[in-house]
């Protein structure tokens, strides 16, 4: 099972972007690196940056995906990507919507489903694939026997989540703008003045983490004692939701476990320290979050 890492969130600026793509790009244990703000159409990272970051990774020799909005409000978001969807050969769909446009739009790129598509069983791989993807990143509601199966079944190469925090709610409202007490159309990126806005659960533990218009885990959560499983099942990645600074340290861990060479309780220390803070073990299906 190769190793790739998602998109940091648009609340990034620029910098950030290209910064966190030369991250992976130097590293050795990823090969494939996602681009692109998924729930935010407003944020999306500048074309100029964008255009770097996927040169940035080509010269590292890892393949580039654009990942599309998730939240299309109309026919101006799927267009609006365009730009974007020149300037790589392989795109993530994030809402199926984007399936045939992108058919008529631009024939010749490569689609893979994203992990918030609601795929969940053989048949519905069957469908997307007849639509003309070529894999899937298996969504995060999944219970761990669902995703061996469908890591294995042949239907189409399978990602699945291993590490970091994956978004877990979106909505078209922008928690951030209400929180600051803005309308969503004014919010004058009120989620890079704040950052993201932790929330304790009744424990008085970090229970949630809003960004925008997505919900987070309140902690990271680690795959450690599934990823083997799912390498072996037949999964064809495993997908790393980092942050910058963390890609070395924990892409290095995840392929030392899945060589062998180190033991998940050896791992969950590792990455402990790679993350400066306590783990969730999950799956997240099937332990949650609360």
């Amino acid at each position: 099972m190769k190793l790739s890492v998602a998109s940091i969130s648009g609340r990034y600026d620029a910098g950030s972007l290209t910064g966190f793509c030369r991250e992976i790009a130097s590293c050795p244990h990823v090969d494939r690196a996602y681009v692109g703000e998924m729930f935010c159409p407003k944020r999306q990272f500048p074309i100029e940056a964008f255009g770097e970051a996927v040169a940035i990774l080509a010269d590292g020799g890892k393949q580039a995906v654009f990942s599309t909005t998730a939240l299309p409000t109309g026919e101006s978001d799927f267009e609006s990507a365009a730009p974007y969807i020149e300037r790589v050969e392989t795109v993530e769909v994030n809402n199926l919507g984007f399936v045939p446009w992108l058919k008529e739009n631009f024939p010749g790129k490569k689609m893979l489903a994203g992990p918030v598509c609601n795929l969940y069983n053989r048949h519905d791989l069957e469908i997307v694939r007849d639509w003309g993807c070529s894999g899937v990143s298996l969504h995060l509601d999944l219970m761990p026997d669902t995703i061996a199966d469908l890591s294995g079944c042949g239907i189409m190469p399978a990602e699945v989540f291993v590490h970091g925090r994956p978004p877990l709610a979106f909505s078209w409202r922008c928690y951030t703008a209400r929180f600051v007490g803005r309308q969503a159309d004014k919010c004058g990126f009120a989620c890079r003045a704040e950052g993201a806005l932790v929330f304790n659960n009744m424990e008085g533990e970090d229970g949630y983490v809003v960004d925008g218009p997505s919900v987070l885990p309140g902690q990271t959560v680690s795959g450690v004692y599934q990823a083997r499983e799912y390498a072996d099942a037949g999964a064809a990645f495993g997908r790393l939701w980092l942050e910058p600074g963390q890609v070395a340290p924990v892409a290095s861990t995840y392929a030392a476990l899945l060589a062998g060479d180190m033991t998940p309780e050896q791992a969950d220390e590792e990455l402990a320290r790679a993350v400066a803070g306590p783990l969730r073990q999950g799956p997240i299906a099937k332990r949650g979050l609360s």
